[in-house]
């Protein structure tokens, strides 16, 4: 959902001038700076990287926040996206939608980041108001509860205990 995030982005950049906005994204670069561009969002703004799996966590430590926005449509309802762990586990707070999972029960309860339920620019303001106020976020809370929620660990336990449900007869 790369308009809408350019949409925010525009909207957080009128509002901190400042700003700017890493894309790791192996898309066609121009593209991205194309959407920007149609959004008032100068390129200059924008830093695009095409990065390596190994070179994705550095890159994600420049950020103060991260954004991502996945269409919230039926499949997506009971999916989890690998990249919110990974970037929890970094200690960054997020910036995503509801409609996706439990992304959001996660959000909410290791106070991780901020969710929009829509994507109208009142939406996107509220949390820009929230991101322009104070920054409430704890590194190790958002760490602790990417080990609680999306460890190796944890996973095998609740893949052992269903495996042990199924085969008792």
């Amino acid at each position: 959902m790369t308009k809408e995030m350019l949409r925010f982005c525009k909207l957080l950049s009128d509002r901190k001038p400042s700003t700017k906005f890493l894309f790791i994204s192996p898309h066609q670069h121009e593209t991205i700076t194309a959407e920007a561009a149609r959004y008032g969002l100068p390129a200059g703004k924008l830093i695009i990287k095409h990065a390596k799996r190994q070179e994705v966590p550095l890159l994600l430590s420049l950020g103060n926040y991260s954004i991502f926005f996945i269409k919230p449509c039926f499949s997506k309802l009971s999916s989890s996206p690998t990249k919110h762990g990974e970037i929890m586990a970094m200690g960054i707070p997020v910036i995503t939608n509801s409609g996706v999972g439990d992304v959001k029960a996660i959000i909410d309860k290791y106070k991780s980041g901020y969710v929009v339920d829509e994507f109208s620019d009142a939406a996107f303001n509220a949390v820009i108001d929230k991101i322009l106020s104070i920054n409430p976020f704890d590194t190790a809370g958002i760490q602790q509860g990417a080990a609680e929620v999306y460890s190796l660990e944890k996973a095998i336990a609740m893949y052992d205990e269903i495996y042990r449900e199924i085969l008792v007869v």
